[in-house]
């Protein structure tokens, strides 16, 4: 019997080619999503909504693109501790999944020195540039409650179902 000698080089480096690409994927996703953020709000010709709308989708996309063949495609530790939690995805892959997310979203050091031009000097940090990295609850109550109540419906069914459809006996509430 004869084993193909590519077969074994894939074994043995599929411990590095996941994490590797959980690492590609969030490293695009950012750079495009953060990069549209930043591009707005650091230069002085300021983009508009759908500059951010178009480099968050664009960099969703790509990084789906990059990674899910390989590795699933999970681009966030979150979504990877809720398939170890819910979907049997194994555990002594989630601590290496979640930490190559992490290093690959820290592309904060490109931006840098632009971010200290904008807020007045080297490690000021205010509300002028917060909104690239993070978004911000809504000042209108009213409609934080509608938006959070409808998220929570669409949330539960979501996660309430499996890949087929059928409902599963446990159904998490978002709120």
């Amino acid at each position: 019997m004869m084993v193909h000698r590519k077969n074994i080089n894939i074994r043995k480096t599929q411990w590095l080619r996941e994490p590797a690409a959980e690492f590609a994927g969030v490293m695009i996703l950012v750079i495009f999503g953060a990069g549209a953020g930043c591009q707005a709000n650091l230069s002085t010709n300021t983009g508009d909504p759908a500059t951010f709308a178009f480099g968050w989708a664009v960099g969703l996309s790509l990084a789906v693109w990059i990674s899910a063949g390989i590795s699933g495609g999970h681009v966030n530790p979150a979504v990877t501790l809720s398939l170890a939690i819910f979907r049997g995805f194994p555990w002594r892959k989630a601590p290496v999944y979640m930490i190559a997310q992490l290093l690959g979203g820290i592309i904060y050091a490109n931006y840098f020195h632009a971010i200290d031009i904008v807020e007045g000097g080297r490690g000021i940090r205010t509300l002028a540039t917060a909104g690239i990295f993070s978004t911000f609850a809504y000042i209108i109550v009213p409609v934080c409650v509608q938006d959070e109540f409808w998220v929570a419906i669409v949330a539960t069914f979501e996660l309430g179902t499996n890949s087929r459809g059928q409902e599963e006996h446990y159904l998490l509430m978002v709120c």
